[in-house]
């Protein structure tokens, strides 16, 4: 049996093509358990009698076909994506899924599946392994085998963006596409390590790209991306690489930046060159444009020496530079990672604080100085925590601005301002005006 978690790293090329093919045959055959073998677009060119028996269906039945004819009962859309991100940043997936059986259910079956890298190029072939879960009896729901709508987009984002094509280069802009930029990424650190040089990954995001869309139509905007894409790719020299990972995102390889001392100046000169070059007006139809960016930046072997965690740390200082505004830049830091963790705890804990009604109004009085009569208030919202006390306001109105929790907590504070009016006027006090603070998201909303 292959161990996959352990041959994570297996390569393809060398020796005897026959040999191996022989070699590949007799593990089919021999194995125990239900063995295919995908094209990086996910459809299946092999598969042995184990996988057969297990599912019921034929070898026949299943080779040329594409994974998602088979695997499209419900929530395996979502674990498939699960899949396709652990291929991306590790290689190899390991874990349960229910999958469907010619007879008319469901089992669950334990699935190893593992991205074979060849020696150079893109990955074009993955391993999935099945095994059998003792005791298991089919699930009696049918599993209809014609497709309605799109059930499972693909097999991973890592094997496909469509069926029909097998291309790693995206096609509006003719740059690679994200695995083939990270293909490069685990080449290029490879290399590093053996010249002791460093190597920056640059993600950048344009700034408020989606107007160019909303406001000069998409043509436009498409037009607009395939300038950006040659400006950048003028930007770097032959052996760095850039790719679009995004609709409005893009991803850029800076490799033997001299040594790790000099890295960091070196790479701020490539990020101020290329805000000077974005910035260089574009002319569409008597329209000038002009594009800013942020960006994240991280090198290595500073912040990293693999692959997923220099892509991690990338989009970490990407997200920071958007919350510094735009057109800027910033360098990844451990800092930010932790502000990163402060953030997401501070997002659950205020998450729960509204479903379990820790938020309270204060009222700021506003008096007349003539009369000293109580004329008007401020409603001001506060979080009481169950262990940390009163939160500043300070603390959590920017996440919550930042996540969209301030549309339900806008909605809650001007509700409970209006039953504290009724309320005084009930006790028989006089009315007054009181003022409640909205956020620019709540004007977005029809609903206010």
């Amino acid at each position: 049996m292959i161990n996959l978690a352990e041959k994570q790293n297996t390569r393809l090329g060398g020796g005897d093509g026959r040999q191996n093919a022989r070699l590949i045959k007799i593990l089919l055959e021999n194995s125990s358990e239900g063995v295919l073998l995908l094209d990086r677009r996910g459809v299946i060119r092999r598969v042995n009698d184990a996988c057969a028996l297990m599912t019921g269906y034929t070898a026949r039945e299943l080779k040329n076909r594409h994974i998602r004819r088979f695997w499209k009962n419900e929530g395996v859309g979502d674990q498939l994506t699960t899949i396709g991100d652990a291929l991306w940043f590790r290689g190899y997936w390991i874990g349960h899924i229910q999958l469907p059986v010619k007879r008319g259910g469901v089992l669950p079956f334990a699935l190893r599946v593992m991205a074979v890298l060849p020696e150079r190029g893109p990955v074009r072939t993955i391993v999935a392994q099945l095994g059998r879960i003792e005791g298991s009896s089919p699930v009696p729901r049918p599993v209809p085998m014609s497709m309605s709508g799109s059930m499972v987009e693909s097999f991973s984002e890592l094997a496909v963006k469509s069926e029909q094509s097998d291309s790693t280069w995206d096609p509006l802009t003719g740059l690679p596409n994200l695995p083939l930029f990270q293909d490069r990424l685990r080449q290029a650190l490879s290399q590093a390590v053996r010249r002791q040089h460093a190597v920056g990954l640059i993600f950048m995001d344009l700034d408020n790209f989606a107007l160019i869309n909303d406001s000069l139509g998409r043509e436009r905007g498409d037009e607009a991306l395939r300038e950006v894409a040659r400006r950048l790719a003028r930007c770097l020299r032959t052996s760095d690489s850039v790719a679009r990972i995004g609709s409005d995102e893009f991803a850029l390889l800076l490799i033997d930046i001299d040594d790790v001392d000099a890295a960091v100046r070196n790479v701020s000169v490539v990020a101020r060159k290329l805000h000077e070059i974005l910035d260089e007006p574009i002319i569409m139809g008597g329209t000038e444009l002009r594009i800013s960016a942020a960006m994240g930046i991280t090198l290595s072997p500073q912040d990293g020496h693999e692959a997923p965690q220099l892509l991690k740390n990338a989009a970490t200082a990407l997200s920071h530079a958007r919350r510094k505004g735009r057109n800027n830049y910033q360098f990844f830091s451990q800092e930010m990672t932790e502000t990163a963790k402060r953030r997401f705890a501070m997002e659950t804990s205020l998450r729960h604080a509204i479903e379990r009604d820790e938020l309270v109004l204060y009222y700021q009085p506003q008096v007349d100085l003539h009369s000293g009569q109580v004329v008007g208030a401020e409603a001001l919202v506060r979080w009481k925590h169950p262990e940390r006390g009163l939160v500043s306001p300070l603390e959590f109105i920017p996440v919550a601005e930042e996540t969209g929790l301030i549309l339900p907590i806008g909605e809650w504070v001007l509700r409970t301002a209006c039953r504290q009016l009724a309320a005084w006027g009930r006790m028989g006090l006089p009315m007054i005006r009181v003022g409640v603070n909205l956020s620019a998201l709540q004007f977005q909303k029809q609903d206010l």
